[in-house]
């Protein structure tokens, strides 16, 4: 007989943690090592500890669902976000209900424990049973070395360079003051700043102007994608490009850019070859007055400005709760207004509709139903840097 139960890990289960992830990941994939692919939650010097939630048979961890908890700065405003990773169940355990049991305690910590907004990257579907719908915006841009050769043969990159950061390590403070200049970040504190931007086996990189740092970038491991750039002077954007081609020998890179940078995408719109629209990750909100408040005024700021207008959206199945209840979503002499009270709906969704439309870029929901500012209000531009990811 199968003894079966399920709790939350402490930090005595970590080795078995460990052994359980990089069999079942390697056993479907490719392998896997976790210590050194997310150092910041697995490594032996780790800074971070998600919480994990345990499917064990006969003592043995069968199941897993990590959640890695972080705050992420919206402008003023701190909303406290859950990434969840490390899913697994060993292939001679499918079929149990392990996911699904692990995936509702994960679920319950974060309404328990006053989590904003869930995040995850994975199958959609699979991940739709359990609240999480595809959202956020991200762009990546094509830049050749074609695109350099005629467009940016009179811009001058003398005095750059690209210093590991390990070799640059007397640099990080005045780096990640350059990361907290955005209008979004506040996810990484500076002791944690190397570690965290190395995840995913990412290299990441001091960008030297005449050896003062004035940027960094996070390269994948054959340097042809930068998932994250920030710049002191995005003035510097084309130089530092031009010489990030000629100093890895690149003859293309393509460069992911969040939605709350747009003079970032401005000037590569200007210069790329092409760009993708895609997904960020799938979310899950939970306190949505909270997450909408927050990114509708980042929306506000990207903009400039917002029409002065209201939505209300009647939303099914808050908290397994089926009676809609309306969310009142307005603009106001300025003033960002998102609220529940007592207003007839202007439509009436389902959490994964509702989420659907107010964070993807490509929305299933018809907005015909919806008022004119609807438009200029959604999507919201949530996003997930890859550092920051789990």
């Amino acid at each position: 007989m199968t003894d079966v139960k399920y709790s939350m890990a402490t930090s005595a289960d970590y080795d078995e943690i460990i052994e359980h992830a990089n069999f079942v990941f390697s056993y479907a994939h490719c392998p896997h090592e976790f210590k050194t692919l997310i150092p910041k939650a697995y490594g032996e010097a780790r800074t971070m500890w998600p919480e994990h939630f345990i499917a064990r048979e006969n003592g043995r961890i069968r199941g897993l669902v990590g959640l890695l908890p972080f705050e992420q700065r919206v402008l003023d405003e701190r909303l406290k976000v859950g990434f969840i990773g490390t899913v697994s169940v060993h292939p001679y355990s499918r079929g149990m209900g392990h996911m699904k049991k692990c995936m509702a305690m994960s679920t319950e910590y974060a309404h328990t424990h006053g989590i904003d907004i869930m995040a995850l990257g994975g199958q959609r579907q699979r991940y739709e049973y359990y609240g999480y719908e595809s959202g956020g915006q991200s762009r990546s841009y094509q830049l050749t070395a074609t695109n350099c050769r005629h467009a940016l043969k009179d811009v001058d990159t003398t005095g750059l360079s690209f210093v590991p950061f390990e070799q640059a390590r007397e640099h990080i403070a005045a780096l990640h003051a350059i990361y907290e200049q955005s209008p979004v970040a506040g996810a990484r504190p500076v002791e944690l700043f190397e570690q965290i931007c190395g995840t995913w086996r990412k290299q990441p990189y001091a960008i030297m102007l005449n050896d003062c740092p004035t940027g960094y970038a996070i390269a994948s491991s054959d340097h042809r994608s930068i998932s994250e750039l920030r710049l002191a002077d995005v003035s510097l954007l084309q130089a530092v490009l031009k010489a990030y081609l000629k100093r890895f020998e690149l003859d293309s890179v393509s460069i992911d850019v969040p939605p709350y940078l747009p003079d970032y995408a401005r000037a590569l719109s200007r210069l790329c070859e092409g760009c993708t629209l895609e997904h960020n990750e799938m979310f899950m909100i939970c306190n949505y007055e909270r997450v909408v408040s927050a990114y509708l005024k980042l929306k506000q700021r990207i903009e400039g400005a917002l029409p002065e207008g209201r939505v209300v959206l009647g939303i099914t199945g808050i908290n397994g709760d089926q009676a809609p209840r309306s969310l009142e979503i307005a603009v106001q002499s300025g003033e960002v207004i998102c609220r529940f009270g007592d207003l007839k709906p202007d439509i009436v969704l389902d959490t994964l509709a509702a989420q659907s439309l107010l964070l993807s870029p490509f929305t299933f929901v018809d907005m015909t139903a919806l008022p004119l500012c609807a438009r200029a209000y959604f999507p919201l531009p949530a996003y997930i840097e890859s550092a920051d990811g789990f």
